[in-house]
């Protein structure tokens, strides 16, 4: 399928898929849109966890990590050391996850090991 871009420009000067993209992108976001800023598409897991490791590895002054489903396996474990390391070094870290989404697959130990290193 082609898309058709539109040459006129509108909020920093980003070129628009449409002329209303960027106000569109605006009101659902509930903030401008600011030139330099990229999305990128992640499928799967495969895809996901290396790149969400990689951006808490290369964090330096905040982390903020929103998820519906946090468990306490090897891959959650993972994510949880990775936070706690990360907010004993200074960085910043806010987590926010769905307690029904983790209701019964993470220990309060799990839990209190990354409130006591600053997550």
């Amino acid at each position: 399928m082609k898309v058709a871009r539109s040459h006129r420009e509108n909020n920093g000067g980003l070129t628009l898929l449409s002329p209303f993209a960027g106000s569109a992108f605006t009101r659902v976001g509930g903030a401008p849109l600011i030139k330099g800023n990229r999305v990128r598409l992640l499928q799967d897991a495969a895809e996901n966890y290396p790149a969400w490791i990689a951006a808490i590895e290369a964090a330096s002054e905040w982390i903020h990590f929103e998820t519906y489903i946090f468990h306490e396996g090897p891959i959650g474990r993972r994510f949880a050391d990775l936070l706690a390391e990360k907010a004993r070094s200074g960085v910043r870290v806010r987590l926010i996850y769905d307690w029904i989404g983790t209701l019964g697959y993470a220990s309060s130990r799990f839990w209190r090991r990354m409130s006591e290193a600053g997550v």
